[in-house]
């Protein structure tokens, strides 16, 4: 009796009334994938055969590619989305994302690499994971998460909300009223470096500190500033901002406007500046 054999052959599966997939290696050793118009879902997994070949596994809508993973020498794998609200998610640790969200309400994920991830127009949602990750919000009301890492992450236009976690992070609210959280590490919130000088753009934000040595820079609007535990710096530009300095040996400065300046526990300096300021040891 003839005994069936199960035989793997790597390409893409039977796709019924799916897409045919839009995913290739380029010229540099890049895996490549692009959405389509309507609203993807893509995943980047790693597959080894029971006979130990690698292949990188690319899965949109619902149909698998595969490929070599010696083939994909260039060591990233690129995502371009269309107009509709797209799913990325890398989870080859080797291989470094670079994703364009487009158009739409977009989620992407990275993974242990140093990826960059931008989001574009629409409220987005972008999660670096570890590695040392940059990520850009674009216009909408965007999510960043940059979680274990030394990353940087900009909000852009709208409302966003901007979470380094571990790490040494550097986080820019941009234009809206912007909500921004260090975590553990030495981060500076709330500014970007201009070649000479930290600034921050308009909004109300809400920075938080956290553990480590953090710097805040509010800028103009009426800003929240938190700088937890350690030794922190915090200023403001204008508007009328409250500066809370919490544990350690801090600076508070408060630039024009009303501000409110609270040193909390330890040795602090606080500086008024120009305005009617209000100021607690």
């Amino acid at each position: 009796m003839a005994r069936k054999q199960n035989t793997f052959r790597p390409g893409v599966e039977g796709l019924e009334d799916r897409a045919l997939l839009a995913a290739y290696i380029d010229y540099w050793g890049d895996l490549i994938v692009t959405g389509t118009i309507f609203n993807d879902s893509v995943s980047v997994d790693s597959y080894t055969t029971p006979w130990g070949t690698n292949y990188i596994q690319v899965t949109q809508n619902g149909a698998s590619q595969y490929f070599l993973a010696s083939s994909v020498w260039g060591g990233d794998v690129e995502f371009y989305g269309g107009d509709g609200h797209d799913y990325f998610s890398n989870n080859v640790g080797s291989l470094r994302a670079v994703a364009y969200g487009g158009d739409g309400n977009d989620t992407l994920i990275g993974d242990a690499n140093t990826d960059y991830l931008h989001g574009g127009a629409g409220n987005d949602s972008l999660n670096g994971w570890t590695g040392h990750d940059t990520l850009q919000g674009s216009t909408g009301d965007d999510t960043l998460s940059g979680h274990a890492g030394h990353d940087q992450l900009f909000g852009d236009a709208g409302r966003d909300s901007l979470v380094g976690a571990d790490g040494n992070d550097s986080l820019h609210g941009g234009d809206g009223n912007d909500l921004l959280a260090g975590g553990a590490g030495n981060d500076r919130l709330g500014a970007y470096w201009s070649g000479a000088y930290w600034i921050d753009d308009a909004g109300n934000d809400w920075l938080q500190g956290d553990a480590g040595f953090d710097t805040l820079a509010g800028g103009y609007g009426h800003d929240s500033l938190s700088g937890g535990a350690h030794d922190d710096l915090l200023w403001v530009d204008a508007g009328d901002d409250l500066l809370y300095g919490d544990d350690g040996h801090d600076q508070l400065i408060g630039g024009t406007g009303d501000d409110d300046l609270v040193g909390g526990f330890g040795n602090d300096q606080m500086w008024g500046e120009a305005g009617s300021d209000r100021l607690w040891g």
